[in-house]
């Protein structure tokens, strides 16, 4: 895969999900629902399970997770044919079977700054950076031309991680308001409620 020409090909007229990690998913079955769409998009932790379902097209990562056995270790839960991590490489050897499915991208320096401004000058665990649900749905909509992004499992951080429930640490630099302003207003967005 290697680059984003190959990776814009390849999800060109497809349906696209991208899979939150909120703790709401818990509440309700929703693996037939996002097993439907084409291209499936899970994030960070967000391993597949019998309430998210099984099907992962696509693997989006901001970790530095720069020891070759962690890495497999992770593609192992979600076993999809392209991995996107933001950021640069990674600086230790990657497998050469993971490098072939992976897309580096670097985050917008627009979307950074949005978020920055939104957080005024507060300093330090105040100040906002874009999740990996907004980099991702920004990358496909700015670089991808993806016209129709549909979201499940986004509540805004109101509760922690379907896989580690009860818990928020994670939370320290991203904050509801500056992620649901963008996303509930982004032109592409289809967002699922939770019911």
């Amino acid at each position: 895969m290697s680059s984003p020409k190959n990776l814009k090909d390849y999800i060109k007229d497809k349906s696209v999900l991208v899979v939150g990690n909120s703790e709401r998913l818990l509440e309700k079955d929703y693996s037939e629902l996002i097993d439907s769409f084409d291209v499936v998009i899970r994030l960070n932790h967000g391993a597949p399970n019998q309430h998210v379902g099984y099907k992962t097209t696509i693997w989006a990562s901001i970790y530095k997770v720069e020891k070759p056995m962690l890495l497999r270790e992770h593609y192992r839960k979600f076993k999809s044919p392209v991995i996107i991590r933001f950021g640069s490489p990674i600086s230790k050897p990657m497998p050469q079977d993971l490098l072939r499915r992976t897309v580096f991208v670097r985050t917008r320096r627009e979307l950074v700054e949005r978020f920055r401004d939104r957080a005024g000058e507060a300093k330090g665990d105040e100040r906002q950076f874009p999740s990996i649900g907004s980099r991702i749905v920004d990358y496909l909509y700015e670089e991808l031309g993806v016209q129709k992004i549909n979201l499940i499992g986004f509540d805004f951080f109101q509760t922690g991680t379907w896989y580690r429930p009860g818990e928020d640490n994670c939370y320290k630099c991203h904050k509801g308001n500056p992620e649901k302003d963008f996303i509930t207003n982004h032109p592409a967005v289809n967002l699922y409620e939770h019911s």
